[in-house]
């Protein structure tokens, strides 16, 4: 293999190992490109020393740097979300909510909801805390 590709594997390898743990570090990239830039605008603002000269020279590579690297850290942000397991499909003719004041003034908000559930992955789902809606001849303590 030649040594330009070499350099080629080795750089595609580094990009991976970044890309693979790399979310803080392009925050990292990107506040550090946003620190440069401001640091330069700051100087040419105020005509510190070489500051407008550092600018002109720098200035647009930090601009640059800083939103390349936040848009990187915010998709790599964006692609490590879990994936959802559960899809919930509501069933709006038969869900209804209902308010009721009680003896004491205060008000009372029943809501329920019918949905359908579908597992959107190959493993088994468990809901917790489900139970049916009691049926019309049963009634709920008081």
């Amino acid at each position: 293999m030649s040594v330009l590709g070499e350099v080629i594997d080795k750089t595609g390898d580094l990009i991976l190992r970044l890309w693979e743990r790399g979310q803080n570090f392009f925050w990292a990239v990107g506040s550090f490109g946003t620190a440069a830039f401001l640091i330069l605008l700051i100087g040419w603002w105020f005509r510190l020393g070489n500051g407008p000269d550092l600018f002109r020279a720098y200035g647009f590579l930090a601009l640059i740097v800083a939103i390349g690297g936040v848009i990187f850290g915010a998709w790599r942000k964006a692609e490590d979300r879990p994936k959802p397991t559960v899809y919930l499909m509501p069933d709006q003719p038969l869900s209804f909510w209902a308010q009721s004041r009680q003896l004491n003034g205060e008000m009372h908000t029943h809501y329920c909801f019918h949905m359908q559930a579908t597992n959107l992955t190959d493993d088994p789902v468990k809901l917790s805390i489900l139970r049916p809606y009691p049926a019309p001849h049963q009634t709920r303590p008081r």
